[in-house]
C-alpha cells in the first residue's frame, strides 16, 4: 500500500486479511506523495508514524516490508513461492480498482503453476467492507486544517495519538526528515539482507550444499536471522531424510521441496530455510541481518565519544558504575548478551546492549527461551500454552499471551547470565533517535537519548517495558515443540493492543470460546 497517510479504510482491509489468513506480507512503499494542488506527503514521515504508532498496533500475524513498489514485491514473494513448488494458497488483497492490475497474464508469467493450481487468490476489498475513505480526501482535510475530520478518519488504534500524527505530518523539520531518512535506509537495508543473507533455495549452488550436510553430521549449530540457532539433525523425519538426499544430489529443487515436507530442528520445531542466516562460511556477511541498525548506533557512539573528548579519555558513567579512560566502542564478537564494549585503557569496561527500539511494541524479544527449557516457570508456561492449544479446535493461540516471571530470571534475560563480562551487560539502550552524550562533571559524562529508554544493570525495565515470558501465533513456527507458536521474553507490551495474560484463556468461562475457534484458512 502507499498509505499516505494509513486510514481507517486501509487499516480495515489489513484487519480482514489478518482474519483471513495465517500469515500477513504488508507491503509498504516509503517514497514521497506529490501532487499539484495536494499537501506532500512524505515517505519519511509516515516511516515515522509507522514506527511510532502503526507498527504497535498492527496483528500480530502482519510483518510489515518497507520500500520498493508494492505491487512489485508482490510478484517477488509469488516468484519465490514458485521457486520451491509451495502448497500454500496466496491471496492478494487490494481495492476493488487496484486489484485488476494482477492480471492472469502478468501472474502467469510469474507464478504459472500457482495460478495454473488455484492457489492465488485476488480478493479486492470494497470501501463499504471497511471505511468509505480515501487517501485524497485525507491529504484534503489535513491542507485545509479540518483536524478534527481527520483524526475521526485515522485507525482506531492511534486515533489517540491523532495531534502528534498530523504534528509530524504537517511539522516535519528538515533535521528530523533527515535523521528519519537514515532510519528508514538502515530499515530498508536490512530488510534487504534480510532477503539476500538466508539459505533459501535460490541462494544454494557449490560447495553450499556440502557444507550444509557436513554440519549436518556434525551436530553443528546454524544461525538463525533472528539471532538464535539450532541444531538439524540427521534424522528420520521425512523433511530432514529429503533434505539429506537434495544435498547429496545438489538438487536446488528437491532441497527447496524437502522444506515444505517439513525440515526439523533438535527440538521438533520446523525450520524454514528463509530463516537460516547465511553465515560467512556460507559466504554471506556474518551476522549482517541483526548488526544494520546496531553498527549505525555504535558508529554515533563512537562520534560522541570523540566530540566529548575532543580526542581524549573520558569517563562514562553507567549508572552506579564509572568507567574510566574511555577511548571508544568496540562491536562484541560473536552473539554474547552485549552488543558492544567501551574501550578502556585499564581492566575494567563497560559493556551494553543495543535494541533500535523507541516503544516496547518495536523490539524483537528481550531474549529467547530455548536455553531456559529447564528452569521451572518456562516449565509452566510451556506446559500451559501446550494444554491451551491442545484443546482447541484451532491447533493456535487466537492471540498473544504473557506471564510475568521472578525478577531474577527477568535480570538474567536483560543484563546476562554474568558468566562472563560480554554476558555482564552494564547498560541497555533502545532507541531509534539520537545517542549522545552530556557532561554531569568534569570530563565525566553520561548517555543521552531523544527517545526512548535506558535502563542500567540491575534495575529491572517496568510497565511495557518488563520483560515476561510471551507466546503469540506463529504459523509454521514449534517452539519447545508447540505447535504454530513462537515462544521468548518480550516486552509486556510487544503486543499491548491484542496480547493478554495467559490466564485469560484458563478460566472455565474461556475454555468454551477456546475449543469453539475455527481453523484458519491455510
Amino acid at each position: 500500500m502507499s498509505g499516505k497517510p494509513v486510514h481507517a479504510g486501509h487499516w480495515g482491509l489489513i484487519q480482514i486479511a489478518s482474519n483471513e489468513n495465517d500469515e500477513v506480507h504488508l507491503f509498504v512503499s516509503s517514497s514521497d506523495r506529490k501532487r499539484p494542488g495536494e499537501m506532500t506527503i512524505t515517505g519519511a514521515a509516515m516511516m515515522q508514524i509507522w514506527n511510532q504508532f502503526l507498527e504497535p498496533a498492527l496483528p500480530s500475524n502482519v510483518d510489515v516490508i518497507y520500500g520498493g513498489s508494492p505491487v512489485r514485491r508482490v510478484y517477488e514473494d509469488l516468484e519465490a513461492a514458485e521457486a520451491v513448488d509451495s502448497m500454500d494458497t496466496f491471496q492478494i488483497y487490494s481495492d476493488n480498482e487496484d486489484i485488476l492490475k494482477y492480471t492472469d497474464a502478468s501472474l502467469g508469467k510469474s507464478a504459472p503453476t500457482l495460478l495454473a493450481s488455484g492457489q492465488i487468490i485476488r480478493r479486492g476489498v470494497d470501501r463499504n467492507e471497511t471505511v468509505n475513505v480515501s487517501g485524497t480526501k485525507m491529504r484534503e482535510l489535513l491542507l485545509k486544517g479540518m483536524t478534527a475530520q481527520f483524526a475521526k478518519f485515522l485507525p482506531t488504534p492511534v486515533q489517540g495519538n491523532a495531534q502528534e500524527i498530523i504534528d509530524i505530518l504537517q511539522d516535519i523539520k528538515e533535521s528530523t526528515v533527515r535523521v528519519t531518512s537514515f532510519r528508514r535506509l538502515i530499515k530498508e537495508y536490512t530488510q534487504h539482507v534480510l532477503f539476500e543473507a538466508n539459505l533459501s533455495p535460490m541462494h544454494m549452488h557449490g560447495d553450499r550444499y556440502a557444507l550444509f550436510l557436513k554440519k549436518m553430521k556434525r551436530r553443528e549449530p546454524f544461525e538463525l536471522v533472528d539471532g538464535n540457532q539450532v541444531i538439524i539433525p540427521m534424522s528420520d523425519a521425512p523433511g530432514n531424510k529429503a533434505l539429506v538426499a537434495a544435498l547429496e544430489s545438489e538438487d536446488r529443487q528437491a532441497y527447496g521441496k524437502a522444506f515444505e515436507l517439513g525440515v526439523v530442528d533438535s527440538y521438533g520445531n520446523r525450520i524454514r530455510p528463509t530463516k537460516i542466516q547465511k553465515t560467512a562460511e556460507f559466504g554471506g556477511k556474518s551476522s549482517e541481518v541483526s548488526l544494520a541498525a546496531e553498527t549505525g548506533q555504535i558508529s554515533e557512539i563512537q562520534n560522541a565519544i570523540q566530540q566529548a573528548g575532543n580526542g581524549r579519555p573520558i569517563n562514562i558513567v553507567l549508572g552506579s558504575k564509572l568507567i574510566k579512560n574511555v577511548t571508544g566502542i568496540e562491536k562484541v564478537p560473536g552473539t554474547p548478551k552485549a552488543d558492544a564494549v567501551l574501550m578502556t585503557s585499564g581492566a575494567d569496561k563497560g559493556y551494553l546492549s543495543l535494541k533500535a527500539s523507541d516503544k516496547p511494541g518495536q523490539m524483537q524479544q528481550w531474549g529467547g527461551v530455548t536455553k531456559l527449557t529447564d528452569d521451572p516457570e518456562v516449565k509452566k508456561f510451556v506446559k500451559d500454552v501446550s494444554d491451551i492449544i491442545e484443546k482447541s479446535d484451532a491447533e493456535i493461540l487466537p492471540f498473544p499471551v504473557y506471564r510475568d516471571i521472578r525478577p531474577k530470571l527477568q535480570t538474567a534475560i536483560v543484563y546476562g547470565d554474568r558468566s562472563s563480562p560480554q554476558n555482564s551487560v552494564d547498560a541497555v539502550i533502545a532507541t531509534r533517535g539520537r545517542i549522545s552524550l552530556k557532561e554531569t562533571s568534569k570530563n565525566t559524562f553520561e548517555f543521552s537519548i531523544s527517545s526512548g529508554e535506558i535502563h542500567y544493570y540491575p534495575e529491572l525495565p517496568a510497565d511495557n517495558w518488563q520483560p515476561v515470558l510471551f507466546a503469540r501465533p506463529g504459523v509454521s513456527r514449534s517452539d519447545l515443540g508447540i505447535p504454530n507458536t513462537r515462544l521468548g521474553v518480550f516486552p509486556r507490551g510487544y503486543r499491548a493492543s491484542s496480547s493478554k495474560p495467559i490466564e485469560t484463556l484458563m478460566s472455565d468461562e474461556d475454555e468454551d470460546r477456546v475449543t469453539s475457534m475455527k481453523k484458519l484458512p491455510r
